[in-house]
């Protein structure tokens, strides 16, 4: 999981990279593409990567230098991504992990809305921005397996 979450994290700062380069262009008719792909980056990729982060410092540091089994209240359930909890979790625990399987599914729409207001972005000026398109679709692929390898399906 750590190998497919580097890539995605590779595959966003690539991501990043080109909707930031396009945008200093400054060219107004690609703003009203760019900014909400970039919002949508950000919405979409954003809190899986600070989670992320935060799991490997949890896990992978602070376990091995005190030797025992964290008991971070606060900060485990947010690096596991179960943070979001609801009066129908006390009778249903299972529903915590539904909340973080609507989470990655909020989240790969996200990506996908990013895919195709790009590649309308691509369509309608040309080669420009087929580069974005590429990588969204490859970033979009390997988030696909990602969420299929995290739920089991």
């Amino acid at each position: 999981m750590i190998v497919l979450h580097t890539f995605d994290f590779i595959f966003f700062i690539i991501r990043l990279s080109l909707v930031s380069n396009d945008l200093s262009k400054r060219r107004s008719d690609t703003t009203l593409f760019l900014t909400p792909i970039l919002l949508f980056e950000l919405i979409g990729s954003g809190p899986f990567i600070v989670c992320n982060l935060l799991y490997i410092i949890l896990r992978h540091c602070l376990v091995p230098l005190i030797h025992e089994h964290p008991s971070f209240k606060y900060l485990w359930p947010i690096a596991t991504i179960t943070c979001i909890r609801l009066r129908c979790h006390k009778d249903r625990p299972q529903a915590v992990l539904l909340v973080r399987v609507i989470l990655f599914i909020c989240s790969f729409l996200s990506k996908f809305m990013c895919f195709v207001l790009g590649a309308s972005c691509s369509a309608r000026f040309n080669p420009e921005y087929t580069a974005y398109t590429v990588i969204a679709a490859f970033g979009l692929a390997l988030f696909f397996v990602i969420v299929n390898v995290e739920i089991g399906i």
